[in-house]
């Protein structure tokens, strides 16, 4: 598949996954709208903070900007220091409990809504194997698929669930406290956005290197679950050839290749991180030293300049936040490539063949291969080549030859797993290829070489 390398990638992603999201849209705004409002109540408690440092020491503050306003609007007076610290603390109290209260509904909403979605992906999913060709599964280990209808299908729920509510939730806060900053002073709200850039910078490349490392690590495990399952299902064969040895190295060797997968996403995080960090601490630096000069040429207040920290300590927050869960993005779009490769392959034509009118006393038996030509792949040599007989109504048939002659491949024609390439083959006179394959079956019984039997009680 075309490595998608860009946002488009992601957003073509993203449309693809529309038509699974839109039955359940309600209950993503309902989430989005309560992450929305839990945003701006996180911003309201170090506003709160700021005037309870105004109402205690007011002499210390000149007055006259955002928080000292606030604080007059709230009944604040010089003369009765502390006197609004009940009021203060019930709402601080009131701002926190619904703030989580608003971040618990809106964390149970978007599960919800995630576990709606991974019903309808994976139904679909599971859905649409059913329906594709058997030369599919030949060229697919079964270990993949079910790396897609599992593995891939939890990360891209994860996403929708986990991380579109912390997404929400954090994206919101860090507009809010964007707003808040320009809100309280201007001055400060520049300086703490002049490493912005540098920040948006390093997100960018953090941004690459994760993409890159969570599509390797969804391939990775991919292959190792392809060889757990064939070695499981393969069990007795392994025993039986005395290759014991031969599978824990094979094994050994993939989980090492994993484990390094693995280490090479984390190691893209744990650059990512500190780099956020080390920037946070030069903002604050910035703002400890200018802000000084604003408190003591009383441009600002104590009070003001203790929001303003208050909040740029918060604002990095959703900025970590935000980049981690792009991690769990990145891992989610790898996801999404597998499991829409398998979505995008198309289904047997067979199974659209609608059923056709057969005589009422169908089907007698009367079983005829015309110049019968096959092979399983256009570079491959004949498996079947010029293969005619007649085998009249009522009578039984054995089918005799070496291992590879094409006994088997006779009955998947028969059965119509496969069509022939040149040739043809009729039932009672009737080209098999007029009658629908899940017709046709209905008339017949097998008894496969490999039982396979399925869990369930007689």
């Amino acid at each position: 598949m075309k490595e998608e390398g860009s946002s488009l990638g992601d957003l073509k992603g993203l449309k693809l996954l529309f038509p699974y999201l839109r039955p359940h849209l309600g209950w993503m705004i309902l989430g989005i709208f309560l992450g929305f409002v839990a945003s701006w109540l996180r911003i309201l408690a170090p506003l709160i903070q700021g005037v309870v440092v105004k109402d205690i020491a007011p002499q210390l503050s000149p007055g006259g900007d955002r928080i000292d306003q606030l604080w007059k609007w709230l009944g604040g007076s010089e003369g009765n220091p502390g006197g609004l610290l009940p009021l203060l603390g019930v709402l601080f109290f009131l701002f926190i409990a619904l703030r989580y209260l608003f971040e618990l509904i809106q964390l149970y909403v978007l599960q919800k809504f995630g576990q709606l979605v991974l019903f309808e992906l994976r139904k679909k999913l599971f859905f649409h194997l059913l329906k594709l060709p058997l030369s599919y599964y030949q060229k697919h280990p079964v270990g993949k698929l079910i790396t897609r209808i599992s593995n891939d299908v939890e990360a891209l729920t994860e996403f929708i669930a986990t991380g579109l509510s912390d997404l929400t939730r954090h994206g919101f806060t860090l507009v809010a406290i964007t707003v808040t900053l320009f809100f309280v002073s201007w001055k400060l709200g520049l300086i703490a956005f002049l490493l912005l850039p540098v920040v948006a910078f390093a997100s960018w490349v953090f941004r690459h290197f994760a993409r890159k490392a969570y599509r390797a690590l969804r391939e990775k495990i991919a292959q190792w679950n392809a060889f757990l399952a064939e070695s499981v299902a393969g069990m007795s064969v392994i025993h039986a050839f005395g290759q014991e040895e031969k599978f824990s190295e094979k094994m050994k060797e993939l989980d090492r290749e994993l484990t390094e997968k693995n280490i090479q996403s984390i190691r893209v995080w744990a650059l990512y991180s500190p780099t956020v960090n080390i920037f946070e601490g030069l903002s604050l630096a910035l703002i400890l030293y200018y802000g000084h000069y604003y408190v003591v040429g009383g441009e600002l207040s104590l009070a003001t300049l203790s929001v303003f920290i208050w909040l740029v300590e918060s604002y990095y927050d959703p900025v970590r936040y935000i980049a981690e869960k792009y991690n769990l993005f990145q891992s989610a779009m790898a996801a999404k490539e597998k499991i829409f490769d398998v979505l995008h392959t198309p289904e047997d034509p067979l199974f659209r063949i609608p059923p056709c009118h057969l005589p009422v006393n169908f089907p007698k038996g009367e079983v005829e291969f015309r110049h019968v030509f096959f092979r399983y792949d256009p570079s491959l040599p004949w498996v079947l080549q010029d293969i005619s007989f007649h085998v009249p109504a009522g009578y039984t048939v054995a089918l005799v030859g070496h291992t590879g002659a094409g006994k088997s491949t006779l009955i998947k024609l028969l059965l119509r797993f496969f069509d022939p390439e040149r040739g043809e083959i009729r039932i009672d006179g009737i080209p098999l290829k007029r009658i629908p394959p899940r017709q046709w079956r209905r008339f017949l019984a097998v008894v496969p070489q490999e039982v396979f039997l399925f869990e369930g009680t007689i």
